[in-house]
């Protein structure tokens, strides 16, 4: 189903939150512009921008809002309760979408009132790098995906990565009972916050079309970072995560964590930063969770022996840079 089939007068919100990226900001304005659905509202949230950035066009559709520096799940968050549209959209200021993005995951949605959300494939760094591939090796395929309990923490945690924020258009009844995007100040994970949700909650739908460019050299909070990534709020701040999905929380998170926490904390020790990893399964975090005894001490032996091998394997050879990011 495209727009043609008769969802061209549906209203999707656009939110672009901006921080100091005058270089590109037009790139991804012009992106905006260039769609083949018309219905469209789009909310520049700034940041609270230090740099001179300006937008080259005037388009009644496009709002500008400033606020204080508060992060990118907060500037989303700023420009999605600006309107109403039945759909949410977003596109990092450094990001492009192709023409027919809109069109295509608008139909995909109104084909499917059950869906959440819907999302597209992306070309990462190059046009000639398409993720899809990846993700299908490693169990994420095309079409409409929803929770089984029964299904592995690996697919799951494949399944949320796939949830591109620039890449995915979301129910807005669906984003609003969540919360939205996370709001406290974090550098890593507070997109991912709000897709676990939405994987937890209802059906999801992933083209295997790529329909964005996600461009890789401008972007500073995860993919690119030159420092260690830092803990992310799913395991540091759970509370309003828990809240929001009672039920699928408790029938299926515990089983996920005990794989996706370990996989985190064995990122932290091997970028150096093992003391952060100890202090966290030392100390009340993991009770925070909502995890029973057997597994809380299972993710603490599993800790303890990735610092082993981390200890032995830097005995050997020199350690290696930080990683520049996984698959997103």
């Amino acid at each position: 189903m495209t727009a043609d089939s008769g969802t061209r007068d549906v209203q999707v919100d656009v939110v672009i939150p901006l921080f100091n990226k005058a270089g590109v900001i037009n790139r991804a304005v012009q992106s905006v512009l260039a769609q083949t659905y018309p219905h469209w509202t789009l909310v520049i949230v700034d940041d609270g921008s230090t740099d001179d950035w300006a937008v080259d066009v005037v388009d009644p559709r496009i709002v500008v809002v400033h606020q204080q520096n508060a992060g990118p799940g907060a500037a989303r968050n700023t420009g999605a309760a600006r309107h109403d549209g039945r759909y949410i959209a977003f596109l990092d200021a450094d990001d492009e979408w192709l023409p027919n993005y809109l069109e295509h995951l608008v139909g995909v949605l109104e084909a499917d009132s059950s869906l959440a959300a819907a999302s597209s494939s992306w070309f990462r760094g190059s046009e000639t790098d398409d993720v899809n591939a990846k993700f299908a090796a490693r169990g994420v395929h095309e079409g409409r995906w929803e929770l089984d309990p029964a299904a592995p923490a690996r697919e799951f945690k494949m399944r949320v990565d796939s949830l591109h924020s620039s890449a995915t258009i979301v129910q807005r009844d669906v984003f609003e009972a969540l919360g939205g995007f996370y709001e406290k100040r974090a550098m890593f994970g507070e997109d991912s916050y709000l897709w676990t949700a939405v994987a937890l909650t209802k059906p999801v739908f992933r083209s295997g079309e790529p329909l964005l460019r996600f461009h890789i050299d401008a972007s500073s909070l995860s993919t690119g970072r030159t420092t260690p990534y830092p803990l992310p709020p799913i395991m540091t701040d759970p509370e309003a995560l828990r809240a929001a999905t009672v039920g699928t929380w408790e029938a299926y998170m515990p089983k996920y964590l005990e794989y996706y926490v370990p996989l985190i904390l064995g990122r932290a020790i091997d970028e150096g930063i093992g003391g952060q990893a100890f202090a966290y399964v030392s100390g009340d975090r993991l009770r925070a969770l909502g995890l029973r005894p057997r597994v809380r001490w299972s993710i603490r032996a599993r800790t303890l022996n990735t610092a082993m091998k981390t200890t032995a394997r830097r005995r050997l050879r020199p350690a290696s840079p930080a990683p520049q990011g996984a698959i997103r």
